[in-house]
């Protein structure tokens, strides 16, 4: 077996029910003398093509730890079960919703290697076409699957051309016509050939060798693309597409610019892909995976098999090049590579990974590959023009025509596939992507900013990336003047803490604060913050003086930022699960006064301010004292309070009405710290008017004007 086919075993038998690395076509299928297709005549290609390609009947056992490949002869059970067309005539009655759900299942239906067949066939009789379920559309429709292992891109067209010809042998001795055209013999080498050719090479030519480790020398960089969702621990095959076609036009340039570059359209399209890679991950360091044919050698040109390899392809686009420039870089990259593609991509991973991230596939992440006819002889009856949307011919009596079959696999985060076949036909532009880490709507944008990266370079190439436009007109309105509609009317007199005093006296009753199926009031709220807050004043919190909450969510942590508002100082959060050096750091930094926490927290707070905490026992300590001298035991230290060991004194001893102190818009409300990734946490300050304007923006977006929700955000 290749290394590549070694892979491809040891992955199937890790996941027995992975299916993306199932390949298939799916057609419509036509006689073009009767109109219906022969399906002896169809079984006899099939059969035939299995019996000319050792590949199509082969197993793969368990030896050792080890695969072994079984090739079984035609008539044996596994040679007769890979050449079985499977009829459903059920299909008439089936409507299109259905015939796709059917077809969607037999292509990601799990192949057993070791039981095989590795290729399976159906014809579904007289079904539906389109969405109209008009018997003058209904036609026969095609479907073959195999396994990676034993097929290729390359395989299919081969097939294709062979099932075109067989065919037309068939229907020629049936209708006593004595000139048809045979097949040549089929190759007397196989995928052993190939495999022992290949680990040949690789044993005589260190070359290839020595380019990938000197090209890949060092951890290669992650391509982190922003994703919509948490990336799994375990790479998610779960996947989509999106097609979508370039205009003619654009396609003209395009080719046209290439040629002016002395490049291919490959390269161009590479280039493209690989800025719009660039803008949305910030890394100049880009890394793109392309499948290659790998069939230079002619002995290997008409062989059914796992032959493709996955090649590397390592761009550099620092210094802010134009994209002229990028296409020369490119282009390079790509002529090195090419030379060096028949180095297995299997082997590569195995020597150069040391650590595997199960999250995601080895070497690159994304992928590009360029689809193009295989037989230049007659383009517009090849695979390509088939996946291009155009009904080709095979042989002398078959009609084709593609069949959509929904695809929801992705072997890669995401991949571009672009399909060519003849200059009057626009590109076919596909984005699979992973629907574990992307929305549609994600990837739809960005096929909108490919779109405008690539008519942009077709007529400005000689600007730099960093100019090159990629938004949508949308996009720009969007961010220039959508997203900085920001105005919004408020109170720019009010601080933060009188909004509420107003919402409390207005409606005393409503609920201001659920937590769990306990519920405490505005007017009840209000109270609290007021005897704390003059609890705070006594305790030396004024204008501008900073008191940390170390408090987990709750009534509690809502009253406390109301009463250091009410108090005239400002809050600092700080988080029970920071690393005490953290803690220490922000105290520190921002001048804390004291630190409001709970009994249930006291363990966690650093030791520093332990040390140094007041009210440890309210039973024995006066809360009209304040703090003083002797309290504090260390100068730099921050004294806590344990707020509900001293509430029942503060709720008998204090005032419970709003202390009215003269405040001003300009007041800090709170500090909040970043978190410190580039360097030492800084501490932000927010005054009263931000917070005040953030509550309008609620009021406004949301009806209602909530106050936990405005507060709580910060």
């Amino acid at each position: 077996m290749s290394f590549n086919q070694q892979s491809l075993w040891f992955l199937q038998r890790l996941d027995p029910s992975r299916v993306d690395y199932v390949c298939h076509f799916c057609v419509r299928i036509r006689d073009e003398d009767n109109d219906k297709v022969d399906l002896s005549s169809l079984e006899f290609a099939l059969r035939n093509i299995v019996k000319r390609h050792p590949a199509l009947r082969t197993t793969y056992e368990n030896q050792g730890g080890m695969p072994l490949q079984v090739i079984h002869d035609v008539s044996s059970e596994i040679g007769k079960a890979s050449s079985k067309l499977n009829r459903v005539s059920s299909a008439r009655d089936w409507n299109a919703k259905r015939l796709n759900a059917e077809l969607h299942d037999r292509v990601h239906e799990p192949f057993d290697l070791t039981k095989g067949p590795v290729l399976r066939s159906w014809i579904f009789e007289d079904c539906v076409g389109g969405d109209e379920e008009d018997k003058k559309t209904r036609s026969d429709v095609f479907l073959l699957t195999a396994h990676h292992i034993a097929m290729d891109g390359w395989s299919m067209e081969v097939i294709l051309q062979e099932l075109g010809q067989l065919y037309a042998q068939s229907r020629a001795v049936k209708t006593n016509r004595k000139h048809y055209s045979e097949l040549p013999k089929p190759s007397s080498f196989h995928m052993g050939d190939f495999s022992r050719q290949q680990k040949q090479d690789i044993e005589n030519d260190l070359e290839d060798w020595e380019f990938w480790k000197t090209n890949l020398v060092g951890p290669l960089p992650v391509l982190n693309l922003p994703t919509d969702f948490e990336r799994p621990v375990t790479q998610s095959s779960k996947g989509s597409v999106h097609t979508w076609s370039l205009p003619l036009k654009l396609c003209k340039r395009l080719r046209d610019l290439a040629a002016d570059q002395r490049c291919t359209l490959f390269v161009l399209l590479l280039s493209a892909w690989n800025t719009m890679l660039m803008r949305y991950t910030g890394q100049s360091d880009v890394v793109v995976g392309t499948p290659m044919a790998a069939r230079e050698d002619p002995r290997f040109e008409s062989l059914i098999g796992q032959i493709t390899n996955p090649v590397v392809l390592r761009s550099d686009l620092s210094g802010d090049p134009s994209f002229r420039a990028l296409l020369r870089r490119v282009r390079s990259v790509v002529v090195e590579a090419f030379d060096h593609q028949n180095f297995p991509f299997a082997l590569l991973v195995e020597r150069l990974v040391d650590f595997r991230d199960t999250s995601r596939s080895p070497l690159f992440q994304v992928l590009f590959s360029m689809n193009q006819p295989f037989n230049n002889k007659d383009p517009e009856n090849s695979f390509a023009a088939l996946e291009m949307g155009r009904e080709i011919k095979l042989g002398k009596n078959v009609r084709l025509s593609s069949q959509h079959v929904p695809q929801d696999v992705s072997p890669y985060d995401i991949q571009l596939v672009v399909t060519e076949c003849v200059d009057d036909l626009p590109l076919k532009m596909q984005l699979q992507y992973c629907t574990s880490l992307f929305r549609e709507e994600t990837v739809k944008r960005m096929a909108n900013h490919l779109n405008r990266i690539l008519e942009f370079v077709s007529e400005s190439p000689d600007r730099p990336l960093s100019q090159i436009e990629m938004l949508t007109q949308d996009e720009i309105a969007q961010q220039l003047v959508r997203f900085n509609a920001t105005s919004s009317s408020f109170d720019r007199k009010a601080c933060i803490h009188e909004l509420f005093e107003r919402r409390a006296e207005e409606n005393p009753r409503a609920a201001a604060i659920v937590v769990g199926t306990s519920t405490m009031s505005y007017g009840e709220v209000n109270r609290r913050a007021n005897q704390l807050a003059r609890f705070l004043r006594r305790l030396g919190v004024d204008r501008d003086k900073i008191v940390g909450l170390f408090m987990t969510r709750g009534a509690e942590l809502i009253v406390s930022m109301l009463a250091i508002a009410k108090a005239g100082g400002a809050y600092v959060p700080v988080d029970p699960a920071y690393p005490s050096e953290r803690v220490e750091y922000m105290a520190k930094d921002s001048g804390m006064t004291c630190l409001l926490t709970l009994s249930t927290l006291t363990d966690k707070v650093p030791t520093r301010f332990r040390r140094s905490s007041i009210f440890r026992n309210s039973k024995s300590t006066s809360i009209s004292a304040g703090i003083s001298a002797s309290d504090t035991e260390d100068e730099e230290g921050v004294p806590f309070v344990e707020l509900d060991r001293v509430w029942d004194e503060i709720s008998h001893t204090t005032d419970d009405t709003n202390l009215n102190l003269k405040c001003d818009p300009s007041q800090l409300v709170y500090l909040i710290y970043t978190s410190g990734s580039t360097g030492k946490p800084k501490g932000v300050m927010i005054e009263h008017r931000g917070l005040v304007c953030r509550a309008a923006w609620h009021r406004d977006e949301y009806v209602t004007f909530s106050f936990s929700v405005s507060l709580i955000l910060f």
